[in-house]
């Protein structure tokens, strides 16, 4: 399995909704937005998303992170801290295989 760097792509959004960007030198960047997917709460999916796609484009407008690929992962959090860390190991472990831990 191949580890978390690889060639970018075209600006583009996928049918999860990621961002991706970038060109071939390019490495990923993986940003894990942990947020209730229950719209009653305020600082839910359907509110947090369209920031967080804009602040994605803003970093591809300005030139930061212009040659890399920049895939947002949205994970469930369910306003629990114990939900939200349990949803996003798997994402790192994932993004991640081959992470270096302390005295490595």
């Amino acid at each position: 399995m191949r580890g978390p760097v690889f060639p970018g792509k075209p600006v583009a959004r996928d049918s999860a909704g990621s961002h991706e960007g970038g060109n071939e030198d390019g490495l990923v960047v993986y940003l894990a937005a942990l947020v209730p997917h229950d719209s009653s709460h305020p600082f839910s999916l359907a509110r947090a998303r369209p920031a967080v796609d804009e602040a994605v484009l803003q970093l591809q407008k300005r030139g930061i992170f212009k040659r890399d690929t920049i895939k947002v992962i949205y994970k469930d959090s369910a306003c629990s801290t114990t939900r939200a860390l349990g949803s996003v190991s798997p994402v790192v472990s994932q993004a991640c295989p081959r992470l270096p831990g302390p005295g490595v």
